[in-house]
């Protein structure tokens, strides 16, 4: 059920809540355990329905092999018990959570569906990792603050690195796409202009976080961790990215994590 990816989508949810900068009171730790499960079983009914829209397609990617062990119908009844689980646990969250949460499995639905197919039109697969990303955010976030013009510019910069990972995402599925008949902006524009527009929105992330930081919205502690992370993921990029991509996208996901971390220390203990 592809629960390591669902895990790492969760940081980009829970990067809203660092920045909602809530206090580290008991009320806190008990509404992100509450938000952990909604994402846990919300990342599971959108990664199930990507799975029952995808199941034909995915059976011939080496990297999704493990779907074998699933049959389609169970990816479809697996989506709709999923789902009924979220709506409920959505009862404990506020309108605008519940909201968020709708938008997100619709417009990942939209991406994954046959009928629609925005995964299969080039540029729109990067438009709605742009978009959900901004979802993913603000679902964190408005948990503990209400959305306002920082929470978007932050956010801003969140979805460009998702819309860059995303990029690279569909650079290492390209034979399993094409194989497919998936016009993905990597089969329809080529493998290496794709690699190159990820590492280009990677870059515009780290010169709008600068951008930023020149207008005070951030401080220098959590400024210079992100862009550090950026200079290290040029080096990785520059070793690894041309021979074994996946170490290439397993480094820059370690140096943005630490990066985090460093940002969570400074701001709670250091």
């Amino acid at each position: 059920m592809r629960f390591v990816e669902i895990t790492g989508k969760m940081g980009f949810i829970f990067i809203g809540v660092l920045f909602a900068s809530p206090d580290l009171e008991a009320y806190v730790f008990i509404r992100s355990s509450q938000l952990y499960i909604l994402c846990l079983f919300l990342g599971l009914s959108i990664y199930s329905l990507n799975s029952y829209f995808g199941y034909d397609n995915d059976l011939s990617n080496q990297r999704l092999s493990t779907i074998e062990s699933y049959s389609k119908r169970g990816f479809r009844n697996s989506s709709i018990c999923f789902t009924i689980i979220t709506l409920l646990i959505l009862c404990f969250f506020d309108w605008e959570v519940s909201v968020t949460a709708g938008l997100m499995i619709l417009i990942w639905g939209i991406y994954a569906s046959p009928n629609i197919g925005l995964k299969s039109i080039p540029i729109l697969g990067l438009v709605v990792a742009f978009i959900a990303q901004l979802l993913h955010f603000h679902l964190g976030y408005l948990v503990f603050a209400s959305v306002s013009v920082f929470s978007m510019v932050i956010s801003i910069y969140f979805a460009l690195l998702f819309a860059a990972g995303h990029a690279l995402h569909e650079v290492i599925d390209y034979e399993a796409d094409k194989e497919a008949k998936l016009n993905t902006s990597a089969v329809y524009f080529g493998r290496q202009v794709l690699d190159y527009t990820s590492l280009f929105i990677f870059a515009a992330a780290a010169i709008y976080w600068t951008v930023i930081y020149h207008y005070h919205v951030i401080n220098f502690v959590t400024w210079i961790c992100y862009f550090a992370a950026f200079l290290l993921q040029l080096i990785a990029w520059v070793l690894y990215n041309k021979s074994q991509q996946f170490v290439y996208r397993r480094l820059y996901m370690v140096f943005y994590f630490v990066a985090t971390i460093i940002i969570i220390l400074n701001s709670y203990w250091l």
